[in-house]
């Protein structure tokens, strides 16, 4: 497991619902590069059940740390990678790779971009955009108060 070090990108792209902190914009607990978040030990049961892919796996590559990449990485399922997009910044190089990482090993990803309301598919060639988009929904759906849903131990990566 990697540690999250001074990245706090979560608190930014994160929907909040219980703190009212909508995605893109920084919750108004969280201190960069301070001692991060100011209520820790009461934070949401939506920031304590995040899981990080690139903390807690290895199908997200190292150099994809979120504070680093702009992008915060989520399993969807065991083929399907959720990823949300800075909007504040470009798409990087690291974040491209990974992406091409996935549809080369045959997994389909989502990138939005939240604020913009952009959501870019790549699809695998065995994928269709319409069963994406379904597994994606349908796992929203299932996750809005339980964000341990989203996770689930992928094959390694790299």
């Amino acid at each position: 497991m990697q540690a999250c070090g001074s990245c706090t990108l979560c608190c930014k792209l994160l929907y909040l619902e219980s703190m009212k902190s909508p995605a893109g914009e920084l919750c108004s607990e969280c201190e960069p590069g301070g001692d991060r978040c100011k209520i820790y030990n009461l934070r949401p049961q939506e920031c304590r059940t995040f899981n990080c892919s690139w903390r807690l796996t290895k199908v997200v590559h190292r150099d994809s740390r979120p504070d680093q990449c702009h992008a915060i990485w989520e399993p969807v399922d065991y083929n399907i990678m959720f990823v949300t997009q800075d909007p504040d910044f470009p798409i990087t190089e690291i974040t491209q790779k990974q992406i091409e990482y996935f549809l080369d090993n045959k997994n389909s990803v989502a990138l939005y971009i939240p604020k913009k309301n952009i959501i870019h598919l790549y699809i695998a060639f065995w994928h269709t955009s319409k069963e994406v988009w379904n597994k994606i929904m349908n796992k929203r759906k299932e996750c809005i108060n339980d964000r341990t849903k989203l996770y689930y131990k992928p094959k390694s990566a790299y």
